[in-house]
């Protein structure tokens, strides 16, 4: 039985004419019998009286008249309930490294609502993979100074920041109090680095190598900050950190090369420019809310506005264009 053959019937059944339901449905008369001769088989009794004069309707048809204006409001009500229904959300899996990755989930979910995020947390290189062999369509990762994960073929980049290495220290640390650090001076210190599973493992070992005397101690995210609040270790860091009354970020120098890298990628065939635009912002705007929690981190990123495009002043938002090379 099609809805169209009953919305027929319930015309001819009120105008009692072929001719004018014709008229009205914009059908000829002949298309106008088809469909109630369907209407007829469908529910196998006769439904109208024909004659060359005139149209009268059967019991069985006066029953079903009865019936069917509350049968077409229903059926009215729920197709305008489909149509009205807000479209399906575009999906996009989402790889990122494990950087404030909670909190970031957090405000990339409230700042694309139309988009269902579908995410994956991993070191740079794994990201990276997966992406090029089409499993990510965006991936956020970053680049430690002399570390750089190869991008698969056909990739394109843009920039998120690049922001220097920081050093995550006691308050009550004799040195706490220093407008910035040259790891130079640090030799002596007991060093926390990340775990071996985390990427930034490799780089912070091979960067403290280079201090004999330093004592390298890996140690998961709790226990260090445990260790450095006894005053017992300092840690490389990032200006954003979520830091406490226990601790301070001071900017360090003496790295070669000492910028992070951070920067999304994609393929244009998994994801649009746009949808990617979209990211960057959310991304850029995060950070400004994290930099603007801490008044010395915002007053370090705000007098370097080039170094932080987008996050210090936002006129740089747009300074480097989608498929840039990552280093220059």
């Amino acid at each position: 039985m099609q809805w169209v053959d009953l919305h027929t019937f319930a015309v001819v059944a009120e105008t009692l004419s072929f001719s004018r339901a014709a008229e009205r449905l914009h059908l000829t008369n002949s298309a106008v019998v088809r469909r109630i001769q369907r209407l007829e088989r469908a529910v196998g009794v006769r439904l109208l009286d024909r004659s060359t004069v005139r149209v009268a309707m059967t019991p069985a048809g006066v029953r079903l008249a009865l019936l069917l204006p509350d049968l077409l409001g229903r059926w009215e009500q729920a197709v305008n309930a489909v149509v009205a229904a807000p479209a399906a959300r575009k999906r996009l899996r989402l790889g990122t490294i494990d950087l404030y990755s909670r909190l970031m989930v957090e405000h990339f979910e409230a700042a694309l609502p139309d988009v269902e995020l579908d995410w994956t947390v991993d070191d740079s290189p794994a990201l990276l993979t997966r992406l090029g062999e089409g499993r990510l369509d965006v991936v956020l990762v970053a680049d430690f100074p002399g570390e750089v994960a190869p991008l698969p073929p056909g990739a394109h980049v843009v920039t998120v920041v690049r922001e220097p290495i920081w050093l995550q220290i006691s308050r009550v640390h004799p040195l706490a109090d220093a407008a910035s650090l040259d790891i130079a001076d640090l030799g002596d210190e007991r060093w926390v680095v990340s775990p071996p599973s985390q990427s930034p493992h490799r780089w912070e070992t091979r960067t403290l190598a280079g201090l004999p005397r330093a004592r390298v101690v890996p140690a998961s995210q709790v226990t260090g900050r445990h260790m450095i609040d006894k005053r017992g270790a300092v840690a490389f860091s990032s200006a954003l950190v979520r830091a406490n009354d226990g601790f301070r970020v001071i900017p360090l120098t003496g790295l070669a090369n000492g910028d992070r890298h951070l920067y999304l990628a994609w393929k244009p065939e998994l994801a649009a420019s746009v949808l990617v635009d979209r990211l960057r912002g959310a991304r850029l705007d995060f950070y400004r809310g994290q930099a603007r929690r801490s008044p010395a981190y915002w007053e370090w990123i705000s007098g370097r506005p080039l170094r932080f495009p987008g996050i210090a002043d936002e006129r740089h938002l747009l300074d480097e264009s989608c498929g840039q090379p990552r280093h220059g």
